[in-house]
């Protein structure tokens, strides 16, 4: 993988839900690893083989692997928000991470945060 190839700073965020005492409770976004990653929105012939798999997906992101991704984390990026639909281990040589994501809808000029659930 090519170093110059990673030129995004991203988020990687956790997401725990906390209850409130009263049957509802609120969303903690927590932190995991602020790291450089490439970001590319998924168009044509790409988008359409990705979408045979999960019809969500929108953009793909490469980084360097790191331990204990999941993909119940999303990805943050600028004013956008990614829920992580897929991991993929390229060769399984845990040097390098493809997720296949889908952008999160955005209210009042920021992304919204999913519950944990979703």
């Amino acid at each position: 993988m090519k170093a110059g190839r990673l030129r995004h700073k991203i988020k990687i965020i956790a997401l725990s839900n906390t209850p409130d005492g009263y049957g509802g409770g609120t969303v903690e976004e927590t932190l995991v690893a602020e790291v450089w990653a490439s970001v590319e929105p998924l168009r044509g012939q790409k988008l359409f083989e990705a979408q045979q798999v999960n019809a969500k997906t929108d953009t793909k992101i490469v980084l360097r692997y790191i331990d204990g991704l999941v993909p119940s984390n999303i990805i943050g990026f600028g004013v956008n928000r990614y829920r992580i639909l897929s991991i993929v281990n390229v060769a399984e040589r845990n040097v390098e991470f493809n997720l296949m994501c889908e952008r999160l809808p955005r209210e009042n000029g920021s992304a919204t945060t999913p519950t944990p659930e979703e």
